[in-house]
């Protein structure tokens, strides 16, 4: 049986419908519930954090970004506010730098998209250019000669084992010893 709920004087067959009717998604109402609150707490809480943008006041940043259809998640938005100072007008408007990458004569939108082309595993080509400073030309060289000019670590000599002395060798060796 599905208990009745009731709030502002009106009842609603479920707390379902009730959510659906105040426009709460269900499972916040009842994340807030299960956290202590009660049922007009839950419904009428309101988030401390707000983000104001161009003078209008938003619940959070992943309000904001539905509203203004952004298309990124709450993490993006945060690198681009971290890479613009804090301005929020700056990190909405953000455009990521586009890296055009020519080879062989041909130009391509990106690196990721000469290796994909070309048949190189991406990670590796920019690896060589970011950590090593390799040219373009030369960390795809390295590739095409089968690595062999990658520095890399030194091989290793072999290490020297010490010879273990059975228990008769060692307990000759301390009657000896007198």
């Amino acid at each position: 049986m599905v208990a009745k709920v009731r709030y502002k004087g009106k009842t609603y067959p479920t707390k379902r419908e009730l959510a659906e009717t105040l426009g709460i998604n269900y499972d916040t109402l009842n994340m807030r519930m299960s956290r202590g609150l009660s049922l007009k707490a839950a419904i009428e809480f309101k988030p401390k954090s707000t983000v104001w943008y161009k003078k209008k006041n938003y619940n959070s940043y992943q309000h904001l970004i539905d509203e203004l259809g952004l298309g990124l998640t709450v993490n993006q938005l945060q690198y681009r506010l971290k890479r613009c100072g804090g301005l929020l007008t700056k990190a909405v408007a953000y455009q990521v730098p586009k890296t055009e990458v020519e080879y062989e004569g041909q130009v391509y939108t990106s690196l990721k998209q000469l290796c994909d082309e070309v048949g190189f595993i991406y990670s590796t080509i920019k690896n060589r250019i970011n950590r090593q400073g390799k040219t373009i030309e030369e960390a795809i060289l390295m590739s095409m000669d089968g690595g062999e000019n990658r520095p890399g670590p030194k091989p290793r000599a072999p290490k020297m084992m010490k010879k273990r002395k059975s228990a008769a060798q060692k307990s000759a060796q301390v009657t000896n010893v007198q």
